[in-house]
């Protein structure tokens, strides 16, 4: 057995502990190494002790960080991981550390003339260098939010952004209004008529965890579509290699969510191009999680939902488990969002169901409860199922004088939708 100091040992590592341990813990001699934790000057080390066939959880004020202790190998190591995984696929560990980071997001958004047809941005908007909260990028507009930690926060700000974009196209149209598609054709007169700076791709090069590459033709005026992202934010203090792991947890779990409850509102033409499974980038914040396209916006109680479930899978990533207990192969993760492939995603979900009612958990939700009962339904059957995805601006109470302050109003968030008479059949219908 080779020894390490505590400060270099992982979470979640089969460890033998010494005598001093020994002595706090109160019989048992091996477990699972899960973190060390700081209450006022007083450091402790967390661990799962092994005894009696099960881990027990424990926590005693034994830290050094120097301090060396033997790490497992061989049998009982994996005896020990074997059981520890077990448990939290049953529930029976919270294994997941609460993690609250700042959440935000700079999504686009396409506009239509009362007619229909597309109204581009940039007759409405200025540019970025000259309003950086709402500009036009390319067709689409784009506005961003402040970071906040709570949700209902930051839901506030999402709206106060369509809100500004709605109230400046309507300046120039008074019919204009705001269009749920991520993915809008570009009318072959109107590509050709188009000043360069409106017509050619405006992002810059995101990094991909499966060093995945987009298909982006030299010259934008020839791709006839353009595409509406989510672009959402977390603050949080992260390794390159903690990146990483959340992101692909983000994809197994949100990534494939997103494919089942945006059925019918995300196109996978928008995936060859931005959005593909793995896309991120890595700004001094923390991360920018590039695969959701912008159908959030359908609603605020989805919205609310969306950026639940991220929440979710950053812990989920960020502890180190999804790889270990969330049964999906990468490839059929990112062949799922990839193709926007329905079926698979929601045969993935119910395959995880147990798993995803515990991450829940882990989130202090009921994991039997009406908010987690109505997302398992609502990946199952889709947004479209549950609201009315194309007025936005009824939605979200943009002109109507209807929303309450930080989205506490009726079915402005995802704890309230759930109670809707709607969401609660379609609830009944998925449990058969």
């Amino acid at each position: 057995m080779a020894k390490k100091a505590l400060k270099d040992i992982e979470p979640y590592t089969p460890v033998e502990f010494d005598a001093e341990m020994q002595r706090h813990i109160g019989g048992g001699k091996v477990g699972m190494f899960m973190r060390t934790e700081t209450y006022g000057e007083q450091a402790y080390t967390h661990a799962m002790v092994y005894r009696n066939n099960t881990l027990q959880d424990v926590r005693f004020p034994v830290y050094r960080a120097d301090k060396q202790i033997h790490v497992l190998s061989g049998a009982m190591a994996e005896t020990i991981k074997t059981k520890y995984l077990q448990m939290a696929k049953d529930g029976e560990v919270k294994a997941l550390d609460y993690v609250s980071p700042t959440i935000g997001a700079d999504p686009e958004i396409f506009v239509e003339h009362g007619d229909g047809t597309l109204f581009p941005a940039d007759e409405f908007l200025r540019s970025k260098k000259e309003n950086k909260d709402t500009f036009w990028d390319g067709f689409q507009a784009e506005f961003t939010t402040q970071h906040r930690y709570c949700l209902q926060e930051f839901h506030e700000q999402v709206r106060a952004g369509l809100y500004r974009v709605l109230h400046a196209a309507r300046t120039k149209d008074s019919k204009a209004r705001l269009s749920s598609k991520s993915v809008v054709k570009i009318p072959y007169d109107l590509m050709q008529s188009s000043p360069v700076e409106r017509v050619r791709f405006g992002c810059s090069p995101s990094l991909n965890v499966y060093g995945d590459s987009p298909e982006l033709p030299a010259e934008p005026g020839k791709v006839p579509y353009r595409f509406a992202g989510g672009h959402m934010h977390v603050g949080l203090a992260v390794t390159d290699a903690q990146a990483e792991r959340i992101v692909k947890a983000c994809d197994g779990v949100l990534g494939v969510a997103g494919v089942g409850l945006f059925a019918g509102m995300d196109d996978p033409i928008r995936r060859k191009a931005y959005g593909r499974a793995g896309e991120y980038r890595r700004p001094e914040y923390g991360i920018e999680y590039r695969v959701m396209s912008n159908a959030h916006l359908c609603h605020p109680g989805i919205s609310h939902l969306v950026f639940e479930t991220f929440r979710v899978a950053i812990m989920f990533g960020l502890s180190g488990l999804y790889k270990h207990i969330w049964q999906a192969k990468e490839d059929q993760v990112r062949e799922i969002i990839n193709n926007c492939d329905v079926d698979a995603a929601r045969k993935l979900l119910r395959e995880n169901e147990k798993v995803l009612r515990w991450l829940y958990k882990a989130r202090g939700w009921d994991a039997q409860g009406p908010e987690v009962n109505g997302l398992v339904a609502a990946f199952q059957v889709g947004a479209r199922e549950l609201v009315d995805v194309e007025n936005i601006e009824r939605n979200w109470h943009l002109t109507d004088g209807k929303w309450m302050f930080n989205s506490s109003g009726e079915n402005c968030y995802w704890g309230s939708l759930c109670h809707n008479l709607k969401v609660t059949k379609v609830v009944h219908s998925v449990k058969g």
